[in-house]
Order: C-alpha cells, then structure tokens, then sequence
C-alpha cells in the first residue's frame, strides 16, 4: 500500500459532496499503488441524491469516516453495501467499525477519484 503517513495517498482536494475525495491525474500517476485496506473505529454510510441541486435525483451512497486524524467522505461502490444502505430511507447509518478496501478509481477529466471498493463489517463476514 502507498500512502502517506497521515492519509490516504494525497489529500486536500474535494468533489462537491465529498470530502479529501479527488486528487490531480498527474499527483495519482507518481504513486505505486491504487489499493489501501484500513479499519476505521466508526463508519457512517449516508445514502442521498447528492445532485438533486442540479437535476440529478440518483441516489448514491458514501461513506463518512475518520482516519489517521483527516476526514473523509467517499463514495461507496461496494455492490452488497449499496444494496442493503439504498433499500433504507435517505439518511445516515453508523456502523461501529469496520474493514475497507479503498481503491483510486478510473480518471475522470483531470481527476482521480477514491472510492469505498468494499467494506467488511464483523457481521458480513458471519454470513
């Protein structure tokens, strides 16, 4: 894993709903690695149409999470995660910690965005 000693990779730049979310196409082509697992003591998955101000009524999920001091607001592409957080009313929902998967996703315009690949929670892995 790549990142930095505070975060992941390099942080302070943000997306409109996200928080340390984005980062420069030329600053993620000098890393190593796309891929970091970390646990996070506490993880709040908000699903909301985040567009609605433009004409965007899709909702979408992210996830809300503190690591190594900085604040993060991710999207979140796990399928199952999606799933079971969208089949809920619009809103905030605490897990008390889990496992993730965060990854650097495809570039966008001249951007790379860090998304919630998957996430691991001490009940998903009973089922």
């Amino acid at each position: 894993m790549d990142h930095d000693v505070q975060g992941l990779w390099i942080n302070g730049n943000s997306s409109y709903s996200g928080q340390n979310d984005r980062m420069g196409l030329a600053e993620a082509s000098e890393l190593r690695s796309s891929l970091a697992f970390i646990w996070v003591e506490t993880l709040r998955l908000r699903s909301a149409a985040e567009g609605a101000a433009f004409g965007n009524h899709k909702r979408k999920v992210r996830a809300f999470f503190d690591w190594r001091g900085i604040d993060y607001a991710l999207s979140v592409t796990d399928p199952v995660i999606e799933e079971q957080i969208l089949a809920m009313p619009n809103g905030d929902h605490e897990l008390p910690g889990a496992f993730m998967c965060v990854s650097l996703g495809e570039p966008y315009e001249d951007s790379v965005y860090k998304l919630v690949a998957s996430i691991i929670t001490p009940q998903r892995l009973l089922r």
